[in-house]
């Protein structure tokens, strides 16, 4: 597996497991840790830059205010 390492300014562990299970499948990821807003994932494939502005527009509108 290859070791990635996103900057994701919003963020809980649960949302960013939702989001890696659409996009690569459950099997295919793990999540790390965070520290700092850098979430460490191993995943079995280079998550591209496309999947990366996905997967913090997905994190970011989960925090939005909905009133």
């Amino acid at each position: 597996m290859d070791t990635q390492v996103i900057a994701i300014d919003y963020g809980s562990k649960e949302r960013l497991e939702g989001i890696l299970k659409n996009l690569v499948g459950e099997e295919n990821f793990k999540i790390v840790g965070c520290i700092a807003n850098q979430w460490k994932i191993k995943l079995a494939r280079r998550l591209t830059t496309e999947e990366i502005d996905e997967i913090r527009r997905n994190m970011k509108l989960h925090y939005l205010p909905t009133s």
